[in-house]
């Protein structure tokens, strides 16, 4: 997100951030491992002795070739750790693929995308967005470079 962490003693206060967008087309290691790593629009983890308060925030969050992800992370629609400070306008979900080549299909020339992530598997439940991996989704199944999945 905006912040990857609010650590402790940090101050954050009456901002608002508007159309952000959180693209995540890989995921990186944390200090601590892939496990620990979290992901909010506004910031993975804000600390408990963090002081932020007035925030609001909006935007996207973009899933596309995240061919390192896991099972066992949080990918939040705001921030993970103490979000009490903290208000969400709309947040827009998208699923988006890979170009790979254009091929012709019933006469016409279409764009063959490759993906990760599953658009039907995507959910948004209580704050999270929880999705499926499909690490060999067959080439050409999907034809479009974005899935709009919803606004929360």
């Amino acid at each position: 997100g905006l912040f990857g962490k609010i650590g402790e003693n940090a101050v954050v206060e009456n901002l608002t951030f508007e159309n952000v967008t959180l693209n995540l087309n890989g995921v990186l290691y944390s200090k601590s491992g892939l496990d620990d790593a979290t992901y909010g629009l506004f910031a993975g983890f804000i600390d408990d002795n963090a002081s932020v308060t007035g925030i609001t925030v909006g935007g996207a969050i973009r899933i596309g070739m995240a061919n390192n992800w896991r099972s066992n992370y949080q990918l939040s629609l705001t921030a993970n750790g103490k979000v009490s400070g903290l208000t969400k306008t709309v947040v827009k979900v998208y699923v988006y693929g890979e170009f790979l080549y254009e091929d012709e299909v019933n006469n016409e020339t279409v764009n063959v995308y490759e993906y990760v992530v599953a658009p039907e598997t995507v959910e948004v439940d209580n704050g999270y967005v929880n999705f499926a991996l499909v690490p060999n989704l067959e080439e050409g199944e999907k034809t479009q470079a974005e899935f709009y999945i919803g606004e929360y």
